[in-house]
């Protein structure tokens, strides 16, 4: 069986004026974390703790943050 990753979610953050401009590109990771700090503007770009925090949700079955990310897969295989 050969599985190839063909797609993966791109993030790019955007200021919220009316002439958006580009405030961070990101990981799919670093944007889970985003998403899971939503509720705390000034540390939604702090990616110091993200391992520890990553734990916290998938022992807390915090499953929201994740479904955020999208990737698309290949897999060739016989019949």
């Amino acid at each position: 069986m050969k599985v190839t990753l063909n797609a993966i979610t791109q993030p790019m953050i955007y200021n919220d004026t009316d002439n958006p401009s580009l405030t961070a590109r990101m990981s799919a990771e670093e944007y889970m974390i985003y998403c899971a700090r939503v509720s705390s503007p000034d540390n939604r770009l702090n990616h110091e703790t993200a391992p520890k925090l990553l734990k916290y949700l998938l022992d807390a079955g915090h499953w929201s943050p994740f479904e955020m990310i999208s990737i698309g897969f290949e897999i060739e295989t016989s019949r």
